[in-house]
């Protein structure tokens, strides 16, 4: 049987062909749904609109098409074609097959999953905008930060037809000192054709709690997206600048373009893309002290480097130092916490070094910027630096989510060095666990906790050009430091020293190697039954990397049902606002758990690997604990 039953029916050059004779509907209206029209315009095919069920956002407009609710849809176009983009395998029913299979949408001739046909990357709306900006009579009008704003059009500018095709909008009179700087409009001057980008940087960590700072970059994107439809302007995105496929458009000027003639090219890079609670705290203090290591301890700015290095890459060197200092210091007094005291001990030597640095040339690039600051903040601290070319720059954006990290690696592939992505697996119980008691006695989100504890820790495969990834188990780190480090170190080329073995971290606060994260087994958050279920539904990710794990194909899929019906040790005592709350809940529980459980089996019956599966957000339903 096996080849009979597959999730793409068409060729791709078959499959593209339908769309474009057919009117076709995206279903959503998030960023995978903007990726999928993206690519989409690269092929040819032209969509008539978005589809989506939520009331809030039918009527409005997303790249100059409608967005309508299903119904409304099909009176429009009886033969339109439904595009998903978020998931894949639309043979085992993955994403919306069934439902809209159940509708009278069959699969592969009125309903497609994208990614059973083609990889669906992010790159940042290039097609799309390229497509408005020389195809329609509107305005791209940049809304936000405004050096973000400038930073995108440099780029934009290339291909606008007109003068003042993209402008710049101070929605709240933030940059009224500015106005020379770009051509700007006022809020009652967008019309109805133009299209609106907003622009912020990520604000990644800018409070203790990691959530609380995805809520106040939301607030903040709401605010604006309000004033602007007090306005009657509905044709508002918010803008991925982070996607940093376009960084080496950007940065324009001649000057500081050629990578090969760069004197700010280290030896190595080693991006750390490491699952919370996997060791990433863990392995930064064993590269501590390595003579031929830079890094910075773990703050807003390393997470926010990517942005204020971009921003700053608009300036000649002689403005670049007290930008710095103005962008750092004004975004990090608005959140909840202030590091720059702690940071920068001796900051004068830090200006210092950073002003010899930047009288090198008057442009730099944002890469440049980004070594820049690690040659100087190490000076600062009393390190000399004489041969860069043999320095490893260690980074690891604490608080950037694992997906959006390996984006920077497109920018940073910029800077023409040996190239690392650093993944550590760690068993999927214990780390549950770990999980567990590092949120004990925070209020949590509910559907946040239980996706953290069940979700398959993902160690992306995906490969980049000029890049090498290395995958370490925290277990062997902390058992076997001498042997794993060795090689490690053979591995990316770097010189061995003796200071990855020592025994405290460099301020004497933590014993690097102590065992009891090996082998805790976190009795009171997970009962012997609850790690037995995680083994089940990690299964084929735990017997990749030789872990205690279990067979699903053992149990018919009624019966796994049943296991994961009952309640985890650590739900037990979880009291909801109300009855409808808690239902609410359960029903989502059963639908996320039922998902899980059909791809490890969709897994182990194809044998596949147990690398993660792109997942949909899942939105918060407003649970509580």
């Amino acid at each position: 049987m096996e080849g009979i039953i597959l999730d793409a029916e068409w060729s791709l050059e078959e499959f593209l062909s339908i769309l474009k004779v057919k009117p076709v509907g995206i279903l959503g209206t998030g960023k995978d749904s903007l990726d999928a029209y993206d690519i989409l315009l690269k092929h040819d095919v032209e969509i008539c609109c978005f589809v989506s069920e939520n009331m809030a956002v039918q009527g409005k407009r997303i790249f100059g098409k409608p967005v309508f609710g299903r119904k409304q849809v099909e009176m429009k176009w009886e033969d339109i074609v439904f595009i998903e983009s978020g998931q894949k395998n639309s043979a085992w029913g993955f994403g919306q097959t069934d439902m809209c299979s159940y509708l009278g949408y069959r699969r592969n001739k009125r309903f497609f999953l994208l990614r059973d046909y083609m990889e669906i990357s992010s790159n940042g709306y290039e097609n799309i905008l390229k497509h408005i900006i020389k195809s329609t009579r509107g305005r791209v009008v940049l809304v936000g930060d405004v050096w973000l704003s400038l930073k995108l059009k440099q780029l934009l500018d290339t291909y606008a037809l007109y003068y003042d095709q993209v402008v710049f909008c101070d929605v709240f009179e933030k940059y009224k000192e500015l106005k020379n700087m770009c051509i700007q409009i006022c809020v009652n001057e967008i019309q109805k054709e133009d299209y609106c980008l907003l622009l912020f940087p990520g604000y990644h960590g800018c409070f203790l709690d990691n959530a609380a700072s995805i809520l106040y970059r939301q607030s903040l994107l709401n605010n604006y997206k309000d004033e602007l439809e007090k306005f009657g302007f509905v044709d508002i995105v918010e803008y991925p600048f982070d996607d940093a496929r376009f960084m080496d458009c950007l940065e324009i000027k001649e000057e500081c373009c050629n990578k090969e003639k760069s004197i700010f090219k280290p030896g190595r890079i080693l991006l750390a893309q490491i699952n919370s609670h996997s060791g990433n705290i863990f392995f930064s203090q064993i590269l501590q002290g390595h003579p031929d290591i830079l890094m910075m301890p773990g703050s807003y700015l390393t997470s926010n480097l990517y942005f204020l290095c971009v921003r700053l890459s608009l300036f000649p060197s002689s403005k670049i130092l007290k930008m710095f200092w103005r962008l750092y210091i004004e975004e990090e007094k608005r959140f909840f916490y202030n590091d720059t005291e702690e940071l920068f001990i001796k900051k004068e030597k830090f200006n210092k070094y950073m002003l010899e640095l930047l009288q090198k040339k008057v442009w730099f690039a944002s890469w440049e910027l980004f070594v820049m600051v690690h040659i100087a903040y190490a000076k600062m601290q009393g390190r000399e630096i004489n041969d860069i070319s043999k320095i490893t720059i260690y980074w690891e954006p604490h608080f950037v989510y694992g997906e959006q990290r390996e984006r920077y690696v497109r920018w940073l592939d910029n800077i023409g060095s040996n190239g690392y992505i650093v993944n550590i697996v760690r068993n999927a119980c214990i780390r549950a666990g770990s999980l567990l008691h590092d949120s004990d006695g925070r209020d949590d989100n509910a559907i946040r906790k239980v996706m953290g504890v069940l979700m398959q820790p993902n160690e992306e495969k995906k490969k980049y050009q000029n890049w090498k990834r290395i995958v370490l188990k925290f277990e062997n780190l902390k058992c076997n430091p001498d042997s794993e480090l060795r090689l490690f170190c053979k591995t990316i080329k770097m010189d061995w020293s003796d200071m990855l073995l020592k025994k405290e971290s460099i301020d004497g606060s933590t014993e690097i190697f102590k065992l009891d994260p090996v082998y805790r087994t976190w009795e009171k958050y997970l009962s012997s039954f609850d790690r037995f279920r995680i083994c089940l539904i990690n299964g084929v990710w735990q017997k990749e990397y030789g872990y205690p794990h279990a067979d699903s194909l053992n149990f018919s899929f009624y019966e796994l049902q049943e296991l994961f019906d009952k309640k985890f040790r650590f739900e037990e005592n979880w009291i909801f606002v109300n009855k409808e709350m808690e239902l609410q809940y359960i029903n989502w529980r059963r639908k996320m758990i039922g998902e899980l459980l059909l791809n490890m089996h969709r897994k182990e019956i194809l044998g596949e690997s147990g690398d993660g599966v792109q997942q949909n957000e899942i939105q918060d339903c407003g649970v509580f604990v």
